[in-house]
């Protein structure tokens, strides 16, 4: 699940990516196309209910292409903004141009 919420700069905005309790793994990341220069790897936090989490904060008015790797598989968001094919694979899509809670 991916979260989009209100940054006091208007220029970015926060993006909590959260996956269940119920995901069994010992490493879960987030892998994207957030900075320019390079692909981002994030690793989640599994927060005292047993969630997976990460926020990051993201320039606003851009498309970002992100999946998740869990225990080294890649895993695709559906509940995102939308998917796309990326040199092959699929890829979920974060677009920081609409806001929703």
């Amino acid at each position: 699940m991916v979260r989009k919420v209100y940054s006091s700069l208007s220029t970015s905005m926060h993006v909590v990516f959260e996956l269940p309790a119920s995901l069994w793994a010992a490493q879960v990341m987030v892998v994207g196309d957030f900075d320019s220069e390079q692909q981002s790897c994030i690793p989640f936090v599994q927060d005292r209910d047993g969630a997976w989490r990460v926020m990051i904060d993201l320039p606003t008015g851009q498309q970002y292409h992100f999946h998740y790797l869990v225990d080294g598989e890649w895993r695709t968001d559906f509940n995102a903004d939308g998917s796309t094919l990326v040199d092959g694979a699929l890829s979920s899509i974060i677009d920081s141009t609409q806001l929703y809670l």
